[in-house]
């Protein structure tokens, strides 16, 4: 894990932390109530969170276990991180970091009610106004599994969209823009109502194997990425 800074449109780097022998995967960001920041790292045996007050001499503060795979992803709402990875039986590790820098506290979740149990892995995940996407993967289905965070501690289970498999998925307002890597393309689904996605238009991307995308800030381009040798970034 690096802790780059931004200078004249260059990286330099400030502080390095060591990891091997695990290997990384998602990495994300969170602000305590101090001000405190911390790198939240999805490594191979868990969630490593690093604090970086000197971004010079990061410091992995609390760790979190989890099974062991080369996946694991990380995001954030309300005061909690949400992990997801692709070991079958993983579910979606719950971090309380409300607490920071003093303690954390954490659970597995893998579903409620009726679907207690089904949310057995993931690919990636997303936490957006108040709600949990959860992404490929798991027993319930290959797409994309909404859930309420009302409680953030205990997420409903609200919606599922499972036309195709979804890599991942990025969300403004009442949007979902799913990456549908196998059928090659994205497709835009209106989340309005959570327990009733409705696709709008699927698009093919230029390598055919859509790994992600992001909107711009206007929200008038996506642009899109595809996990293939030499393939574009597309908008």
């Amino acid at each position: 894990f690096t802790t780059p800074f931004l200078l004249s449109a260059q990286l330099q780097l400030l502080g390095h932390l060591p990891y091997a022998p695990l290997t990384l995967a998602g990495c994300w960001h969170y602000v305590d109530n101090q001000g405190g920041e911390w790198a939240l790292v999805g490594t191979s045996a868990g969630l490593s969170i690093v604090d970086l007050s000197d971004p010079s001499q990061p410091v992995e503060r609390f760790s979190v276990p989890g099974l062991a795979n080369n996946w694991r992803e990380i995001k954030t709402w309300d005061g909690f991180a949400y992990i997801g990875s692709e070991a079958p039986g993983s579910g979606i590790t719950i971090v309380d970091l409300r607490a920071l820098p003093d303690s954390i506290y954490w659970k597995v979740w893998t579903g409620d009610g009726a679907n207690e149990g089904l949310i057995n892995r993931s690919h990636t995940v997303a936490a957006t106004d108040g709600w949990l996407y959860v992404f490929g993967g798991g027993n319930l289905t290959n797409g994309c599994v909404i859930a309420d965070l009302s409680d953030p501690w205990n997420p409903q289970i609200t919606g599922i969209y499972d036309d195709f498999y979804v890599h991942d998925g990025y969300i403004r307002g009442n949007t979902l823009y799913s990456s549908e890597i196998y059928a090659g393309q994205f497709t835009v689904i209106d989340v309005t109502n959570k327990s009733n996605p409705v696709p709008l238009v699927s698009t093919p991307t230029p390598g055919a194997f859509n790994h992600n995308s992001w909107l711009s800030d206007d929200s008038q381009t996506l642009f899109t990425t595809d996990e293939k040798t030499n393939a574009p970034l597309a908008s």
